[in-house]
């Protein structure tokens, strides 16, 4: 199989920008963008008179609430011409001034200036394209030295649910039919799963492209480790959400070339791994070396699933030893995770069907974690 389409060129290629967000209550919206960049040491005056560039801003729909906080220049790009004309609609419609908010028709990867920016926001658009650590060291480039660059990172932990309902999908549908065909498929068979996850904003048709339909077999996730490991020597950790980071340390002893940021928040990502698999629980910290062996465990279930659906080395069915393995580590603190697991394994096996499993249509994992960095 030739190399499938990458994530710009899939919206392009079906004119669709799946991200769509139900804002009819704005203000409950902002409030909740708000509630994100507090988590990310970003209280709304930061933003305030600052310079922003965002890259990938879908339809704009998060851009609303941004530039209703003041920034004095914000520049928004994308390479989808359905994307750039929806952003450019609504935030005219929203009121947004055309001399504050440019939103530039680029390819991220084409994008240049020799404008630095306060603020970088890359958010769901860095994991799952093919060369995700090269294109996040591109985007980092444009913040000031002591700018904050703001990005969304995803680890096979926290999609595992995802990557199940991919390979459930693969048991009924090719991965390369055409999208519609997807669509008239999938709605009835894992629509109610999205109806069980709380406070979701996204309709069901948008969810499925963006998720499952979308081809991810080519291309890489991009977790918290690969973004220290790729940013480390100009950027520290510096919030995130969820909230896990925390630093004993008094401040008067942090001092020095390297003042160990992002090494505590590899320590502290390390133990609470396992928190990232399921939203309903929240788990005490556990040992770094079971963080480490779970996030291996499920890197498995994702290459198995791009071996599925890439080549079509391997079956759906495949998996159910990894996620017995998994679930048989997890019921002694977690039995409902378990329980979960188990019941998503029996559907690759045949023995349940997906629209009837309902401990894993309930099962959602913390997706794509958010993460601010300060450039030195």
């Amino acid at each position: 199989m030739t190399d499938g389409p990458s994530f710009v060129e899939f919206n392009r290629q079906h004119e669709i920008t799946p991200v769509h967000q139900d804002i009819s209550d704005l203000e409950r919206h902002r409030r909740r963008r708000d509630s994100l960049y507090r988590h990310l040491g970003l209280p709304p005056a930061f933003l305030a008179g600052r310079s922003i560039a965002e890259f990938g801003p879908g339809s704009g729909h998060n851009a609303v609430a941004t530039a209703a906080l003041g920034p004095a220049h914000y520049v928004l790009i994308d390479g989808n011409p359905r994307g750039v004309a929806e952003t450019r609609e609504l935030l005219s419609r929203h009121g947004a001034p055309d001399e504050v908010c440019q939103v530039v028709a680029s390819d991220f990867e084409t994008f240049d200036t020799d404008e630095r920016f306060d603020v970088v926001l890359a958010e769901g658009c860095l994991p799952y394209q093919p060369a995700a650590e090269s294109l996040l060291r591109h985007i980092a480039q444009f913040t000031k030295p002591h700018g904050v660059l703001v990005i969304t990172t995803v680890t096979p932990v926290s999609i595992l649910s995802e990557i199940v309902r991919r390979l459930m999908r693969d048991l009924v549908v090719a991965p390369d039919a055409p999208p519609s065909e997807q669509l008239a498929i999938l709605r009835p068979m894992l629509g109610s799963h999205l109806a069980a996850l709380p406070g979701v904003t996204r309709s069901v048709d948008d969810w499925l492209l963006d998720n499952i339909v979308r081809p991810l077999w080519n291309t890489q996730t991009l977790s918290i480790p690969q973004v220290i490991a790729a940013l480390g020597d100009e950027f520290d950790v510096y919030g995130a959400s969820p909230a896990f980071l925390t630093d004993f340390r008094w401040y008067k002893q942090v001092h020095g070339a390297d003042r160990g940021f992002n090494a505590n928040a590899l320590k502290r990502y390390f133990t609470i791994t396992a928190n990232l698999l399921d939203t309903r629980v929240e788990l005490p910290p556990h040992r770094a070396e079971f963080g480490r062996w779970l996030e291996v465990a499920c890197m498995q279930l994702w290459d198995l699933m791009r071996g599925v659906e890439g080549e079509g080395r391997g079956a759906p069915a495949d998996a159910a030893p990894i996620l017995e393995e998994i679930a048989s580590v997890l019921h002694s603190i977690s039995p409902n995770t378990a329980d979960s697991i188990r019941q998503g394994r029996e559907v690759l096996l045949g023995r349940m069907r997906p629209d009837a499993c309902p401990a894993f249509a309930s099962f959602w994992g913390r997706g794509q974690q958010y993460l601010s960095l300060i450039r030195r």
